[in-house]
C-alpha cells in the first residue's frame, strides 16, 4: 500500500504514464491492461527512486514503464503463439 509521498508522486505522474503508453503503444489494443502494468512499474520506479543520483525522476521512471510493459507485451505475444500452436497439434492430431 503507498504511503502519502508515493501516492502524491504517482497521481503528478500518472498523466505522463497515460501520455506515454498512447504515444509509444498507440498499435496495443488494450492500452487500459498497459496503463496498469505501467502503473505497478510507476510504484516501484517510485520506491527504487535515489534523488542523489542526479537523474531526474519522470526520466528514471521512463525507463522502469517501458521496460515493463515491452517485457509484458513479449510475454503475452509468447502466450498467444503458444497457444496457437497448441490449437494447431491438436487438430493435427485429430483431437
Amino acid at each position: 500500500m503507498p504511503n502519502e509521498h508515493e501516492s502524491q508522486v504517482f497521481s503528478e505522474n500518472f498523466n505522463l504514464l497515460k501520455c506515454l503508453v498512447n504515444k509509444m503503444f498507440s498499435w496495443h489494443n488494450d492500452k487500459d491492461n498497459l496503463i496498469g502494468v505501467g502503473s505497478e512499474s510507476l510504484l516501484k520506479a517510485i520506491r527504487k527512486f535515489d534523488p542523489d543520483r542526479g537523474v531526474p525522476f519522470w526520466g528514471f521512471a521512463k525507463l522502469v514503464v517501458l521496460r515493463d510493459i515491452r517485457r509484458f507485451i513479449n510475454n503475452e505475444e509468447k502466450m498467444e503463439h503458444y497457444i496457437d500452436d497448441n490449437i494447431l497439434a491438436s487438430r493435427n492430431a485429430g483431437l
